[in-house]
């Protein structure tokens, strides 16, 4: 067969195998931990059978010829042929690497390209038995029980001829699966398949040799018959033989009718089927005694299953569909800030404003995406970072499924790479360190995630040395990060902000994980740059914790405007806990800086116009104080008034304008004006 054009479908079938080689990892990863050993090779190998083919049908051989060795290892576990042990894991592994690897050079535009030597190491796998031995050629028609000779008894008795049609495919073919089901399909359109040998789940699956065989009920003759089948790309040989009339007598059973239809390999369930032409013979349906006090069994509705559907939609269409809903939510703020000019209208204006809001929450919710796709990744690295380091490691995984913004998402997991590393490095101990103080030799490190208000919260937690707040600013007092007395003063919480100082790093030699002062660093641009906020809790012998928090959506936030100067700025209201009257606040002097004691505790002043370097407004009767929260840090952000609370839409400042300190983008107010949005969380 030649291969099909790959062009139209090569996003979706990069999309799907992309899936399927996480899967891999995620099942080869429980088959290691001995979780249901056998139900998990079963997922594996469909797994690896899917990619298979796709990747056939779509020319790429490379990938093709690799899964299909990785079948026969599959195989053999599954046989007990070979014993599963950690050098079959690590076989397995490289194995999907490789695809990996692979598949992105095709996503680039590349070859499929895959090391020959990879192959031959994975076909010339030894086994402890030899290969099973290939299927009788002949497969003789087998007994039919008594339910196979109704159908066929009724549907020869209106008719219709009955066949055994034994098939043989070429040595070599890699589509073993896929050819089976065109010839199922093939002879549908002339008949209805009775019986298969082996059974369509097992030609699904390729446990077959190069031989099957089909029992068909039909109108035409077995030369029609075996033309349909040799219509088929590489089909060896095909028989067809014309079964007898069975007995007349044969007893009917009391039994639904059946519409045997082979089912359709996962590799091509999106592909259209031709439905059969012949009408499909039906045994005829019993009537339920009238002595039987069972209720008549109705008939099942028509109409399609009810199934968790979905449709794949090209990122940048949501992406599209998200901006025209901001377009709307700014013109429904300039409808409801103009409509009390037309009393007549107001109704059609809450009715419009009510109808946006709905669109832009499902516009939202078609965003969001679970965690777990980016979590998915990291057992596998872990495994191996582990290894490499020569410590054991259990990474446990919790709240997979809580939701993001995509485009957050799409961000989030290079940071998390660097925190999960770090943790592994620098927080958990050396196994004799461990054993030294009576820690279980296997190490955990934790990685959740959970909801709170407007955010996500996700944290890397580790049961390791935890950290050292003295040595941490003995070491920045050395590279000169702060001077010894500013060292003095820090508390334990200022001491762990300073990792992510640029630049900064304990380790006194640099490997190839850590110790060349980059990752944290980024880890808090990248983090900050989201609207989100990192934070570090420690114990001393107990672990330490990693927190990140992040907004849900980048897109459309409900914020508080406020007027600093002629400026109008946004606050995005998951980071405000009130806000109050300055004037009715005793404000205190420490130093360079102003204090309020607010309920017991004392709470920092930052004058925006000041931070943000604005001329103040001329009167200041009016100043107010946001009291903002990032993590567990708050402070005052003095405001020269209170507008009042608005939703906004998130526009990017325009690379022209450059890098703006302490601002994260701007909004366009429903009177037309422009609102700056405040990035609170480089502030506090």
């Amino acid at each position: 067969m030649n291969p099909i054009d790959p062009s139209p479908y090569l996003s979706l079938f990069i999309e799907e195998a992309r899936e399927n080689l996480a899967a891999l990892n995620e099942k080869i990863l429980m088959l290691e931990a001995g979780d249901h050993p056998r139900a998990v090779l079963d997922e594996i190998f469909r797994a690896a059978h899917t990619v298979k083919g796709m990747s056939a049908t779509m020319g790429f051989q490379g990938i093709a010829e690799l899964t299909h060795a990785m079948e026969g290892v599959l195989d053999a576990l599954r046989a007990e042929q070979i014993p599963l042990d950690v050098d079959v894991i690590d076989l397995l592994f490289a194995c999907v690497d490789a695809l990996t690897t692979s598949l992105e050079s095709v996503a680039q535009g590349g070859p499929d390209t895959v090391d020959p030597a990879l192959i031959a190491r994975v076909a010339g796998l030894p086994t402890e038995e030899p290969a099973l031995a290939p299927q009788d050629p002949g497969l003789a028609m087998p007994e039919l029980d008594s339910f196979e000779r109704t159908v066929l008894a009724e549907a020869q008795a209106k008719g219709y001829k009955a066949y055994w049609v034994k098939i043989r495919l070429q040595a070599g073919c890699l589509l073993k699966g896929v050819r089976a089901y065109m010839v199922l399909t093939s002879l549908e359109q002339g008949g209805e398949i009775i019986k298969a040998v082996p059974s369509v789940p097992e030609l699904e699956e390729e446990r077959f040799e190069q031989d099957f065989a089909l029992m068909v009920v039909s109108q035409e003759d077995g030369a029609k018959l075996k033309e349909r089948v040799l219509d088929v790309s590489e089909i060896e040989e095909v028989e067809v033989s014309a079964i007898a009339e069975l007995p007349s007598e044969a007893p009917a059973l009391a039994a639904p009718p059946v519409e045997l239809q082979a089912p359709v390999p996962q590799a091509i369930q999106e592909v259209p089927v031709v439905q059969p032409v012949a009408p499909a013979p039906q045994p005829a349906r019993p009537q339920p005694s009238k002595a039987s006090s069972e209720p008549e069994a109705k008939p099942a509705e028509a109409g399609p299953a009810k199934s968790n559907q979905t449709v794949r939609v090209p990122t940048d269409r949501l992406d599209r569909l998200v901006n025209l809903v901001g377009e709307l939510v700014i013109d429904r703020n300039r409808l409801v800030e103009n409509g009390g000019k037309v009393p007549e209208l107001s109704e059609t204006i809450r009715h419009i404003g009510s109808v946006i809001s709905e669109l832009q929450n499902v516009a939202m919710k078609l965003r969001m995406t679970p965690v777990e796709r980016v979590f998915n990744r990291f057992p596998r690295m872990i495994r191996d970072l582990s290894r490499e380091l020569g410590k054991d490691v259990h990474l446990q995984i919790e709240g997979q499924e809580t939701e993001l913004d995509r485009l957050v998402i799409d961000e989030i997991g290079e940071p998390l790479v660097h925190l999960l590393r770090n943790a592994i490095d620098h927080g958990i101990e050396e196994p004799a360190e461990r054993a030294a103080s009576g820690k279980p030799m296997t190490a955990t490190v934790r990685l959740s995630a959970r909801h709170e208000g407007n955010h996500v919260i996700i944290e890397v937690a580790d049961d390791g040395r935890g950290i050292d707040a003295q040595r941490v600013i003995a070491s920045a007092v050395s590279k000169g990060v702060i001077t010894e007395d500013e060292g003095a003063r820090l508390t334990e919480k200022q001491a762990y902000d300073l990792l992510f100082a640029p630049g900064f790093s304990t380790r006194e030699t640099a490997n190839a994980i850590s110790g060349r002062g980059v990752g944290m660093d980024a880890v808090k641009s990248k983090v900050v740059s989201l609207g989100g906020a990192v934070e570090v809790d420690s114990v001393m012998g107990a672990g330490s914790t990693m927190t990140v928090m992040l907004p849900l959506t980048l897109a459309i936030i409900q914020a508080m405007l406020v007027e600093v100067g002629e400026t109008i700025l946004a606050l995005p209201l998951s980071f405000i806990d009130e806000a109050l009257d300055l004037a009715e606040l005793s404000v205190q002097r420490v130093q360079d800086s102003e204090m309020v004691v607010l309920r017991g505790q004392s709470l920092a002043l930052i004058r925006l116009d000041q931070a943000l370097g604005l001329s103040p407004a001329p009167s200041t009767a009016e100043e107010a104080v946001v009291v903002v929260r990032i993590g567990s840090k708050k402070a005052g952000l003095v405001v020269d008034k209170l507008q009042g609370q608005q939703e906004v839409v998130i526009k990017p400042i325009s690379r022209l304008v450059g890098k703006l300190d302490h601002l994260s983008g701007a909004a366009i107010l429903g009177d037309g004006r422009l609102a700056l949005i405040l990035d609170a969380a480089t502030l506090v």
